[in-house]
């Protein structure tokens, strides 16, 4: 974790600026995090300065001008879970319980606990429902339709 923290604070944040930052989930080894920029071009260079020291790109596909294997496997380093393909869209319900819809259009869905074929069936309408509920009851709403 100290090295997790230590990437947020020391070179994520002075790279992209805190305002530019949101920490959208978090768990004992990866994290997850959506950067604002104004161009895709802007995100990339800035990226690329602190990519060489802690990012893990090995497993980026062969044509990709951003693969290195240089940190492959490397203490440290941050693998990015599916390339270099971006994630568009996410929804989490609490750790190890969440979705999201790569760039190419792939969906996945993480369920600790629950089989494959079950976990398959599920996408972001599912987690959207869910998420939609809690805040309800969250909210209070939720004991007071049903008069309790």
């Amino acid at each position: 974790k100290l090295i997790m923290y230590s990437f947020w604070y020391k070179v994520l944040q002075p790279a992209f600026g805190p305002e530019n930052l949101k920490l959208t989930a978090m768990d004992t080894d990866c994290f997850s995090y959506s950067v604002c920029c104004k161009t895709a071009r802007e995100y990339e260079e800035k990226k690329q300065l602190i990519a060489p020291v802690w990012f893990d790109r090995s497993g980026f596909d062969e044509g990709d001008a951003r693969r290195c294997m240089v940190n492959k496997k490397r203490a440290g380093c941050f693998a990015e879970e599916n390339g270099s393909v971006e994630i568009m869209e996410a929804r989490a319900i609490s750790a190890k319980c969440y979705t999201y819809r790569l760039a190419n259009g792939y969906n996945d869905t993480r369920l600790k606990g629950i089989p494959k074929y079950i976990s398959r069936q599920l996408n972001m309408s599912h987690f959207e429902a869910v998420s939609k509920a809690a805040s309800v009851m969250r909210d209070g709403q939720f004991g007071d339709s049903l008069g309790i």
